[in-house]
């Protein structure tokens, strides 16, 4: 730079004089003005900024000093004084680094940047093995003496009498039956570096019925335990139904107490049975024979004979009234036992003689240990065996359900409760009540009565001889209304010798295969009532066979059946009602009587078709033949149509009054018809 100079001598004479100064200049240091990050967690990248600035406004550098690299991990450092510290694995704790920046031109200035790790736990390792419970046991043969004896079997099939005596006879322990098994679990840390510890194990899923062999239940089910009480630890469970356990584990820091869990499955898989399939037999005496799980098998056991004056009385089940009928046991055998069947398909079997069973048995003595209540629990198969029986179900105090009675052989009374229960004449006069629900009855071989009950019933009917050369079925229409005297051999046909009462509900009579003959007016075959062959039903089914179903009668008035001939060449004959008759696959010929009657058609085979003359309206309905085929209605009257079914049934067009004609299906001739004032398509 420069400056001038002027000099006076105080009387006016001045001299000046420019003076030049020169300075050279001299690099300063860089500064680092702040430092920014340093904290992170174990196992990852810690981060920050070094900032710094220079009065010379030097471009700068960053490199670590020399012995300035941290002792637990590399450093990494960016141009623009960014840094990246990678720990070592596992490791938590402080560090540090030292830092040099520099300006190029000989300045530097360094500082120590400290770091620090935060500690996290490593998840354990949790080890399980899945868990097999063999449940089957070899099967005990117990035997009682003439006092009152406990029997009680084990896991496995066993075979208990009690002989004499009022015997108290279980076939699973009661019931119970435990199972123990070693569960093998470990929990061990990963990180093993010291830093860490093991926390509780956890352990849920476990039913209700198990327990371990350490630890603590806790409200919720769920059991703690300690890592070390894993060894060792036994599981004990009555149950035999699979589960899964999933058993967690806790790893701890030190340094902060940092938890991290990690979580394994076991499966507990049960194998055999471990309610076995017992056979107990009370003997004499007032015996408590209950089966516990398994398919058990308890045996009926006289003890006594029913006097005069015995009678079983249907009185239905609770809500729902029986038929009162009164039966005289009077000679029969009398059990005094309770039968339980527990969990299982549980039989019990009477003997071959004329034998009597009751649900509801307020007269007989008892066993003490059962007290007073129903004779028979959790049952699902009674069989009645040989002999003339009677299995009373009913019960004005207690329901019982679906429940299979089997009569066997002999005059058979079986009478059901209020569930959905099979009731099976077998060989024999028979009568069958199905009381409450949608029960299914056989008759079986004999001349049976078969009673429905209240309920949408079905009633199997099966031949129980076939028809010789001679007799015929004849249309003789309703009481008041004469029928067309057709005659239709009916030789070789199924003859059947049953009495159904439909009862209340929505019931049907099913036809067996091969040709079968049901009337509703038959006073030639046996029977044990008098009066029509079945009323009270709703729907009738033809089997695959070619079926004659002739309700007309000059003395028995019945309507709005539904008759389903299904497959074959079918005869169906309703009588005074509104009618349903469908005559399925084959050649058919149908003929409604008196009543406004409804036939389907569904173009499977060639049908004949007579509503019957009268005043009513019958109808023709074409909508199950469906899309897709030409339809063709021709009349008596020279009228034609074509027709298009959608199998809605929506179109309907009036004939007038006891018209025939004919129905074409694709160009073939389907149905004659006669007597029909309508067509619905």
């Amino acid at each position: 730079d420069s400056f001038a100079v002027l000099v006076s001598d105080g009387h006016g004479g001045t001299t000046s004089q420019t003076v030049t100064v020169d300075l050279t200049g001299v690099n300063d240091a860089p500064v680092i003005t702040s430092v920014t990050g340093g904290r992170g967690s174990e196992d990852h990248v810690v981060t920050g900024t070094i900032a710094a600035g220079d009065v010379d406004g030097d471009s700068l550098g960053f490199t670590l000093a020399d012995h300035g690299a941290p002792a637990h991990g590399s450093i990494t450092l960016g141009a623009d004084g960014s840094y990246t510290f990678t720990p070592d694995a596992n490791w938590s704790g402080h560090d540090a680094f030292t830092v040099l920046v520099s300006d190029g031109h000989g300045g530097t200035t360094s500082r120590t940047i400290d770091l620090t790790v935060a500690g996290v736990a490593d998840a354990p390792t949790v080890i399980t093995h899945d868990v097999t419970i063999n449940q089957s046991e070899a099967g005990m043969v117990l035997s009682g003496t003439a006092g009152a004896d406990t029997l009680v079997g084990g896991a496995g099939n066993d075979t208990i009498s009690g002989n004499a005596g009022n015997d108290v006879l279980r076939g699973d322990g009661g019931g119970v039956s435990a199972h123990r098994v070693a569960l093998d679990i470990q929990a061990v840390l990963t990180d093993t570096d010291g830093s860490e510890r093991l926390g509780n194990v956890t352990i849920t899923g476990m039913p209700a019925d198990a327990s371990l062999s350490a630890g603590i239940r806790n409200t919720d089910g769920s059991w703690t335990l300690t890592a070390d009480q894993l060894s060792g630890l036994m599981l004990t469970t009555t149950g035999g139904t699979d589960f899964d356990l999933t058993v967690t584990a806790s790893a701890i820091e030190t340094s902060n107490l940092d938890t991290t869990l990690a979580h394994r499955t076991l499966h507990v898989d049960f194998t055999g049975v471990g309610a076995g399939n017992d056979t107990l037999t009370g003997g004499l005496g007032a015996d408590l024979l209950d089966g516990g799980g398994g398919n058990d098998l308890l045996n009926y056991g006289a003890d006594s004979t029913w006097g005069s004056g015995w009678y079983a009385h249907d009185v239905g089940s609770p809500g729902s009234a029986g038929s009162g009928d009164l039966y005289s046991i009077a000679g029969m055998a009398q059990s005094n036992d309770v039968f339980i069947g527990g969990d299982g398909a549980d039989t019990l079997a009477m003997g071959s003689g004329k034998e009597a069973l009751f649900l509801d048995d307020q007269y007989s003595p008892i066993n003490a240990t059962a007290g007073m209540g129903p004779r028979i629990q959790g049952v699902e198969t009674i069989l009645a065996g040989a002999g003339n029986d009677v299995v009373d179900m009913t019960s004005e105090r207690y329901s019982y359900g679906n429940v299979t009675i089997d009569g066997g052989s002999g005059n058979d009374v079986l009478w059901g409760n209020a569930g959905n229960d099979m009731l099976i004449g077998g060989v024999g006069n028979d009568t069958l009540h199905g009381g409450a629900g949608a029960d299914t009855l056989y008759g079986g071989a004999g001349a049976d009565i078969v009673d429905g009950g209240s309920g949408n019933d079905v009633l199997m009917m099966n031949a129980d001889g076939t028809w010789g050369g001679g007799w015929y079925a004849w249309n003789v229409g309703s009481p008041g209304v004469g029928g067309t005297n057709e005659l239709i051999p009916i030789l070789g046909k199924g003859q059947n010798t049953d009495v159904f009462h439909g009862g209340a509900g929505t019931d049907t009579i099913v036809m067996g295969d091969g040709g079968q003959a049901l009337f509703l007016d038959d006073g030639y075959s046996a029977s044990l009532a008098a009066g029509p062959r079945f009323d009270g039903v709703e729907s009738i089914r033809g089997g695959s066979g070619n079926d004659v179903v002739d309700l007309t009668s000059f003395d028995y008035s019945y309507g709005n059946v539904t008759i389903d001939g299904g497959a074959g060449n079918d005869v169906l004959w309703g009588n005074a009602g509104n009618d349903v008759l469908i005559g399925g696959a084959g050649a058919d010929a149908l003929k409604g009587g008196a009543g406004d009657d409804l036939f389907l058609l569904d173009a499977l085979g060639r049908d004949t078709i007579d509503g019957g003359a009268g005043k009513w309206t019958d109808t023709l309905d074409l909508s199950n033949i469906g899309e897709g085929h030409t339809v063709v209605v021709v009349t008596g009257h020279g009228q034609d149509w074509t027709v298009s079914p959608d199998d809605h049934g929506a179109h309907v067009r009036g004939l007038g009054h006891d018209t025939s004609g004919q129905v074409l299906v694709d160009g073939e001739v389907k149905v004659d018809f006669s007597n029909i004032e309508k067509i619905e398509w």
